[in-house]
């Protein structure tokens, strides 16, 4: 959230919001969270603890939220949501995530696959883990 932005002019987004946005499941949402680095999982959570919880660079993107239970369970449970802000992050993964595969087919076909050869602002990018 930028300095000048209030806390409640941030949309909050659950993994199934999230789900419908990027249309992919919300396991698969949970599961890009954890590959991008921004949550882990929560190994024994208690009842009403969540199931993952963020990391340090996935702090900037999320909150915890309270809620109470539905049917009558008053019991207290926590929530990881997700900024809006977020959603450009599984953008630019994906481009990563394509790039790759665009890199993997360009050596495959070329033969350079086997013999670790690349063109030099490819390998740069790898290198430096840009790809």
């Amino acid at each position: 959230m930028s300095p000048t932005q209030a806390a409640e002019d941030v949309v909050w987004l659950t993994p199934t919001s999230l789900e419908q946005r990027l249309g992919i499941s919300a396991v698969k949402v949970n599961r890009l969270l954890k590959d991008m680095g921004l949550q882990v999982s929560n190994p024994k959570p208690a009842k009403g603890e969540p199931s993952y919880l963020p990391t340090e660079k996935g702090q900037k993107y999320s909150q915890m939220t309270a809620a109470t239970g539905g049917n009558g369970d008053m019991t207290t449970c926590q929530h990881l949501k997700w900024s809006e802000r977020v959603l450009g992050l599984f953008d630019a993964w994906c481009a990563i995530g394509y790039l790759k595969k665009l890199l993997l087919d360009v050596r495959m076909k070329s033969g350079c696959f086997m013999m670790g050869v690349l063109p030099g602002s490819m390998h740069v990018a790898l290198d430096y883990g840009y790809i």
